[in-house]
């Protein structure tokens, strides 16, 4: 039997894979990488601000995971309303594992109420007078509508005496805050004439027709 004779083509595959197969193949990751991620985080806001700084614990590995890194990063300020969730996105290095959480930033600061210096009106006859006590001062310390009203209002009638005025005010995502004013009216104090009787005024008449006739002798004389 003659011995076979292979083509140049084939003897040329053979020998590639060959030596391929002496090549070292890269190394796999052990166990690959698994990321846990904190739990949802909630937080008010740190008024004046309309926000708060977050930090949170950094996400549970298992595997070989390389360097871990979250996108906002730990200690951030994260923004209350109307920013709304904020996602936190972390990633490894190795592995390609990644995880995610939201942070969460409320505004549970009241708005801001003024309600003014106390006022005093005057009631010439004692009966109630109309007082125009200075308007409220409202803010927030996130944007938004904040609306308030006082109770009696302003340009009321007010009895003499002390009445306490009660101002509410509440801010876009309900926040309630209240204050208080006294108005006082006072009664205008007029110095009265004392009533004469009959006697009083036949004397008095009396008196003053004296003083004119020791006027005329004086005159005549």
């Amino acid at each position: 039997m003659k011995n076979q004779v292979l083509p140049p083509t084939i003897v040329l595959g053979l020998a590639a894979v060959f030596a391929a197969s002496l090549v070292a193949a890269p190394p796999a990751v052990a166990g690959g990488c698994v990321l846990t991620c904190p739990a949802n985080i909630t937080v008010g806001t740190a008024a004046p601000a309309c926000s708060e700084v977050v930090s949170y614990p950094a996400p549970t590995t298992s595997g070989t995971c390389g360097t871990v890194t979250c996108n906002p990063p730990s200690g951030s300020t994260f923004f209350g309303p109307p920013a709304g969730p904020t996602e936190v996105n972390c990633t490894s290095t190795l592995g390609g594992a990644a995880c995610s959480f939201m942070v969460t930033v409320n505004d549970d600061d009241p708005p801001l109420l003024n309600c003014g210096a106390n006022t005093q009106g005057v009631s010439p006859d004692g009966n109630p007078v109309q007082v125009n006590y200075p308007g409220i001062q409202l803010g927030d310390n996130c944007p938004g509508t904040v609306s308030g009203s006082c109770v009696p209002p302003p340009n009321s009638f007010f009895p003499v005496g002390a009445t306490q005025v009660t101002c509410s005010a509440t801010d876009g995502v309900g926040n309630p805050n209240t204050c208080q004013l006294t108005v006082t009216v006072v009664r205008q104090s007029v110095t009265e004439i004392p009533a004469l009787s009959g006697r009083s005024l036949f004397g008095l008449a009396a008196l003053l027709a004296l003083a004119g006739v020791v006027a005329v002798l004086r005159w005549r004389g």
